[in-house]
C-alpha cells in the first residue's frame, strides 16, 4: 500500500531506535485525517505512514466512524512498530521510555 496518500497530517512522532551493533536512527510515525470511504455504504480509513525501518509502511485502518478509524490506526501502528522493531533486531524507545506511548 505504499502509493496510498497520507493526506494531511494531524499527528506525528518520533522515536529512537537502536540496533544491536549500538547505531542509533529515527523512526517517525505520521498519522493523516479520517477520510469517508468513497465507496458505496463505505465507512472512514484513517492513513498512517511509519518511516525509518529498512521499508516505510503506509497503511490505513477501517472504522464505522472517523473515530473508530482515529483509534483502531493507532492500535495498528503500535502492532507495526512491535513487529518492525522484532523482525529488524531494533530497541525503539520514545522519551527514552521503552513504553512508546500507545494505547
Amino acid at each position: 500500500m505504499n502509493d496510498l496518500a497520507l493526506g494531511t497530517v494531524v499527528a506525528e512522532r518520533h522515536f529512537e531506535s537502536r540496533n544491536e551493533a549500538g547505531e542509533e536512527h529515527e523512526i517517525i510515525v505520521r498519522i493523516g485525517i479520517p477520510v469517508h470511504d468513497p465507496c458505496p455504504d463505505g465507512d472512514w480509513y484513517c492513513p498512517y505512514q511509519i518511516k525509518g525501518f529498512p521499508n516505510s509502511i503506509v497503511s490505513v485502518a477501517f472504522g464505522i466512524d472517523s473515530l473508530q478509524a482515529l483509534l483502531l490506526a493507532l492500535g495498528k501502528v503500535h502492532a507495526d512498530l512491535v513487529f518492525c522493531q522484532r523482525i529488524n533486531k531494533l530497541h525503539l524507545t520514545w522519551l527514552e521510555q521503552d513504553n512508546l506511548g500507545f494505547p
